[in-house]
């Protein structure tokens, strides 16, 4: 197979890893990347960064496969640090798919080397409108790919660099997504796809939602980062350009809320929350909770369960001086500890094998 029909193959063999045999023929094909006949030098840029995304779904999951994709991914990291110019011929969508696969591997490392060398060349992009016919879609995975360089102690010294451009990438963000909302909501652009378009602005998406919550959670982090300590410049002046940036933000949110609520649902009322708090992030949980609208949908949807705290409270006592074991089920309650993946841990257990349980008593 020639290189495109390579990426091609392991694009969509990514697409299933749930299936075994895909897995395994995906994995036996990424093991040849990287040595010849398939050097990296043989791929074109967009190219690697589809196969970049290809290895960030087969890794997703933190086994075996995190740590084969990490490997192969390393050896892009590698030849592009030996060659940036590659990144002179990059697309926007194609930078975005590289940076966002690097992110989604935790590899923030790796992307030192390739910061500098990315963020020139959006820039360059910017400055010349050739992201005019990029979708919506794909400024959404670029703003992803490019967040990593604006927030990560790790990649610090790239942030200054990265702040300014999203600034420069902010104006053509806002006229796809004021194009898409003029296009798409009720019409029939809202199943063109990528192929949407107003005059000669791309503005498609396949899904509207998932792209908005990026740009917004992109340029929330953007707002919160433009400060006087990495934006040089009276210190005024760079006040009011974040105000303006947060602005823009919860502007942007209130005309695309409904759409983002409608489709993530909750998945996206992390992110809404913390915008609506703005810097009391604290008190974002309180204040979302405070809102009469989402109180009502969100007891609609989780009903509250009712118990009498008195009568609980009153099973629990002994006569003062006389304490008495509680009843075997008296006081007893489940606790599950879940980790930072969804995954649940069976309670400890007894040397017997019997589970133990927490039991509060008031005496």
């Amino acid at each position: 197979m020639d290189a495109q029909a390579v990426a091609s193959t392991l694009h969509a063999l990514s697409r299933w890893p749930q299936e075994s045999g895909l897995h395994e023929a995906a994995w036996c094909l990424a093991a040849r990347l990287g040595s010849a006949p398939l050097e990296w030098s043989t791929f074109e840029f967009g190219q690697t960064g589809q196969i970049a995304n290809a290895l960030a779904r087969l890794g997703r999951d933190e086994d075996g496969n995190a740590v084969l994709a990490r490997d192969v991914l390393m050896g892009v990291a590698v030849h592009l640090e030996l060659y940036p110019e590659r990144f002179d011929s990059a697309e926007g969508r194609h930078v975005g798919m590289l940076l966002k696969a690097f992110a989604q591997l935790r590899m923030h490392d790796a992307l030192r080397p390739l910061a500098t060398p990315a963020l020139e060349r959006v820039m360059t992009l910017c400055q010349e409108g050739r992201l005019r016919e990029e979708p919506l879609e794909s400024v959404g995975t670029l703003c992803m790919g490019l967040l990593p360089l604006a927030r990560s102690p790790q990649l610090q010294r790239h942030r200054v660099r990265a702040l300014q451009t999203f600034d420069a990438l902010k104006p053509v963000v806002e006229h796809k997504i004021d194009a898409y909302l003029r296009q798409a909501p009720g019409g029939a652009g809202a199943r063109a796809g990528l192929r949407l378009k107003e005059g000669d602005e791309a503005c498609g998406t396949r899904c509207p939602a998932l792209s908005l919550y990026q740009v917004l959670k992109a340029y929330s982090v953007v707002a919160h980062q433009w400060k006087p300590r990495y934006i040089s410049g009276e210190r005024e002046s760079v006040k009011t350009h974040q105000e303006t940036l947060k602005q823009w933000v919860r502007q942007t949110l209130d005309r695309t809320r409904p759409l983002i609520e409608t489709d993530l649902q909750e998945k996206s009322w992390n992110l809404i929350a913390q915008i609506e708090a703005d810097d009391a992030i604290l008190d974002a949980l309180d204040l979302r909770l405070a809102s009469a609208a989402h109180l009502e949908a969100l007891t609609t949807r989780y009903p509250p369960r009712r118990f009498d705290l008195a009568a609980r409270h009153e099973s629990l006592r002994t006569v003062v001086g006389n304490v008495v074991p509680p009843e075997p089920s008296g006081g007893d309650t489940t606790h599950v500890t879940v980790d930072l993946r969804d995954g649940s841990w069976s309670p400890p257990r007894r040397p017997t094998g019997r589970s133990l349980r927490i039991r509060f008593i008031h005496a």
